[in-house]
């Protein structure tokens, strides 16, 4: 049974995931999540000691979830990665919505705004990053044992160049506001995977 105080800490947290989102960490502050959910600083308080171990929380328990639910998860055991991949990366794209367009990817805003000034941040992101880099790196080499891909592919740097690309691909669809932008990228990269 779901308490009262999850369902409260829940609400804290996407409340604070809405407003860094639109705004930032930094230019967001306790009292701005606060005010519009009538909640207490002292309910605040009660889960977080303060706002970066709310920012923390935020990044693991609502950021994170949903990179590995449409990124990460969908690529452990894959028969084909190649193919896979592109199934996944449209499948993503399509359920992303205009607002996403106008702010861009939530883990790539925090990344640039928060590891250069935070240890803690920067040491979370990278585990994140190794996570999803490591698993495309084992799909890809699952795919060579199966001949999907080619055995001269370095899957690490392979891997490392999707993840550049996709992150790179959502500022530039945040800059020019065009879906396009998305779907010409993975047309490129269909043909880019056919030659590894």
């Amino acid at each position: 049974m779901i308490t009262k105080a999850a369902i409260t800490r829940k609400r804290i947290l996407d409340k604070a995931f809405q407003k860094i989102y639109q705004k930032g960490y930094q230019s967001t502050s306790i009292d701005h999540i606060l005010k519009e959910m009538n909640v207490t600083k002292g309910a605040f308080y009660y889960h977080f000691k303060n706002k970066k171990e709310m920012g923390l929380a935020v990044v693991k328990e609502v950021v994170y979830p949903r990179l590995f639910r449409l990124l990460i998860e969908p690529m452990e055991n894959c028969e084909n990665p190649k193919e896979r991949l592109v199934d996944v990366l449209e499948t993503a794209f399509s359920e992303m919505m205009d607002i996403e367009l106008t702010y861009g990817c939530p883990t790539n805003n925090l990344i640039v705004e928060m590891t250069p000034v935070d240890p803690d941040f920067q040491k979370l992101f990278r585990n994140i990053l190794d996570k999803w880099k490591l698993t495309l790196r084992d799909a890809f080499e699952k795919g060579k044992e199966k001949g999907y891909v080619k055995d001269s592919t370095n899957s690490e740097y392979l891997a490392q160049y999707i993840i550049v690309g996709y992150e790179g691909l959502r500022g530039l669809g945040k800059v020019y506001q065009n879906w396009n932008y998305y779907y010409q990228y993975l047309a490129e990269l269909e043909e880019y995977l056919k030659a590894k």
